[in-house]
């Protein structure tokens, strides 16, 4: 192409598309350990295109491809040249979360149980960026040929269970609600280790006066 006509030569065009799915309900057992089920599942996929193109002059920059750190030989770009990239990208997102509540009576005291699940899995199976020559380098981050695909998906797996508990104190009223969480982040990777676990409690007293504090 004529450089005299680089104003000419910059073009951007991106394409997307997605497909949903999304379902959930609620199922009623009456058993003993399971009053209530409830299920919510959603999976998203994406299908995306992308073309940019830009003329680059003046200037001459490194070209490096690498992708792990270290010092390595690199070659030049010429000071003028036409970049053309690419970009595909067929993004993954699953989310399903499940819940079961049930209840019992401990004396005088009623009880709640609300107990769940919940994963999440985000994923990219897509080709990345793909050009003839990259774009320039204008901040230090070069850019690199390298599919999404190559990239691990991210799963998170949560459970959590969680006591209410209500119970009559003469003519007054007292409510507890205790919970406990625990997170796993990559769950089906033994090389991460990344975990949590999240606890809460609430109390709330109500007086036969309709007055009620929380803590």
């Amino acid at each position: 192409m004529d450089p005299d006509m680089a104003y000419d030569q910059t073009k951007n065009d991106a394409k997307e598309r997605y497909i949903r799915f999304t379902t959930n309900g609620v199922v009623d057992f009456d058993k003993k350990f399971s009053r209530t089920f409830k299920y919510n599942a959603s999976i998203n996929y994406g299908m995306q295109i992308g073309y940019q193109q830009t003329y680059y002059d003046a200037d001459v920059t490194a070209e490096s491809y690498a992708i792990t750190n270290g010092t390595n030989e690199v070659s030049y770009l010429p000071s003028s040249y036409l970049s053309r990239m690419w970009v595909e990208g067929n993004p993954l997102n699953t989310a399903v979360k499940v819940s079961n509540q049930f209840y019992f009576l401990t004396g005088k005291v009623n009880h709640s149980i609300l107990t769940g699940l919940d994963w999440l899995m985000d994923a990219n199976y897509g080709d990345g960026k793909t050009f003839t020559r990259p774009p320039r380098n204008t901040n230090g981050s070069a850019y690199r040929t390298r599919a999404f695909s190559d990239i691990p998906a991210m799963h998170q797996l949560g459970g959590y269970v969680q006591d209410h508990l209500s119970t009559d104190l003469g003519t007054n009223k007292l409510n507890i609600i205790a919970g406990l969480r625990y997170d796993l982040v990559q769950p089906f990777d033994s090389s991460y280790d990344l975990q949590s676990i999240s606890s809460r409690i609430n109390a709330a007293f109500r007086m036969e006066n309709g007055l009620t504090i929380f803590n």
